[in-house]
């Protein structure tokens, strides 16, 4: 192994509190702990105590400022939070092209300062650099003619096949698939989470060629070292038959709003039944608060975002996991949350299309789905049943081999970093 480093450029990484920032906090960490000299470059992070609060000597974090403000990402009901959002929607809508939802399109200028001094401070030789969000692809292409490093791009969601915020906006929508466009011809690497994620971009870009095993496939999993046997399951075995019922929802949500809508409207009914307590830990994004308004259900609270440990906290006193995914899109996707629920050690209740995520939690009894079109029925025999002493989730760290993240660091060792 030579003394050559590797950057991991993130925009968020843990305590930052997104879900998704887990996925390279645990390959950093697992390549710093193999001997690989290891730099990430994030944002600050006001948050302390998080996943990330470990001493390796490879392992060295950076932060800056993350010149974002989430007030765009963050949406508040109070009349403050709305003018924030007009404001800053407007200011960043006429500062660059393509999408003012994306929290680096004011990370250019550090592409032009402190990445460099870095690379050339910690003998870099690979950057991976992963989204959302995207712009920091553009400029990291940059990097490779200057520097005569390899490229790496992780896409742990789809840039512009997925329309998202750009749904609405054309002529943005243009100019970001351009940008798109041009890094995937020029990076060294592309890594995608899912076969989902591969299949995307093989479609949507036909007309370029990802010969010589450009595009990897990286699944994230269980950190081996954490183990998943963490939580107290003294709750779970003492519980009393009056106490509520906790059903925890953690990070973002991206299923169909009906599904949703016919979610909601189903625990606003069985609330008048049994004592829920539905908590919502993440950024709701304003379609679907508009439902949580609209219906106005006492039990659903939502809480604002929190880090994995925090997350595990709160799986002590949990009765279930709520997990929906679109039927649209990413099938057979397992996101980063998924396997801090495993983590957890509870139940998953689950509103997911046809594939491999919905035949994982059958055929492991990871969880229940409950199926469009009868929600509130199966919600009800679910709480009926864990109220009289069932439904105990009895996950072991050897249940869960096949879902083990070193094994994609094998992957990357071995076909990126060499």
């Amino acid at each position: 192994m030579d003394n050559s480093g590797i950057l991991i450029i993130t925009f968020s990484f843990p305590p930052y509190f997104r879900v998704g920032a887990r996925r390279w906090e645990i390959f950093a960490k697992e390549l710093a702990e193999r001997g690989r000299k290891v730099v990430v470059f994030t944002s600050k992070s006001e948050k302390i105590k998080g996943a990330a609060d470990v001493d390796l000597p490879n392992l060295k974090i950076l932060r800056v400022s993350a010149r974002f403000d989430e007030s765009l990402i963050a949406f508040g009901k109070d009349f403050k939070s709305r003018l924030k959002y007009k404001f800053f929607k407007r200011l960043y809508a006429n500062i660059d092209n393509g999408n003012y939802y994306d929290y680096s399109i004011f990370w250019k200028r550090y592409f032009h300062a402190e990445i460099p001094e870095i690379i050339k401070e910690y003998n870099i030789k690979t950057v991976f650099v992963t989204g959302g969000p995207y712009r920091y692809f553009l400029y990291s292409i940059k990097l490779k003619e200057r520097f005569n490093v390899k490229v790496v791009i992780d896409y742990r969601d789809p840039w512009t096949t997925k329309n998202g915020f750009l749904k609405k906006d054309q002529d943005r929508l243009i100019v970001e698939r351009k940008y798109e466009r041009q890094v995937l011809v020029e990076a060294d690497k592309i890594i995608v989470a899912s076969k989902d994620l591969e299949d995307d971009i093989r479609i949507n870009f036909s007309d370029i060629s990802f010969q010589n095993d450009r595009i990897i496939i990286i699944e994230n999993g269980i950190d081996i070292r954490e183990g998943v046997n963490v939580v107290n399951d003294k709750y779970f075995v003492e519980r009393k038959a009056n106490e509520n019922l906790s059903l925890v929802y953690y990070g973002g949500i991206g299923c169909e709003k009906h599904h949703f809508l016919e979610f909601v409207c189903a625990i606003k009914e069985l609330e008048k039944e049994f004592d829920l307590n539905v908590l919502f830990f993440g950024n709701i994004n304003s379609e679907y608060n508009e439902i949580l308004l609209r219906e106005n259900v006492r039990s659903i609270k939502i809480r604002g975002r929190i880090s994995s440990n925090m997350f595990l906290e709160i799986a002590e006193r949990s009765d279930f996991f709520l997990y929906f995914k679109p039927f649209q899109k990413l099938q057979n996707s397992f996101g980063v949350k998924f396997f801090d629920y495993l983590r957890g050690r509870r139940l998953i209740l689950s509103i997911c299309p046809e594939g491999n995520v919905k035949d994982c939690i059958i055929d492991n009894k990871f969880g229940l789905i409950l199926p469009p079109g009868r929600i509130k029925e199966s919600l009800k025999e679910i709480f009926l049943k864990r109220l009289t002493g069932g439904l105990i989730n009895s996950i072991q760290l050897e249940d869960l081999s096949p879902y083990i993240a070193q094994e994609s660091v094998d992957k990357i060792e071995k076909e990126i970093v060499e």
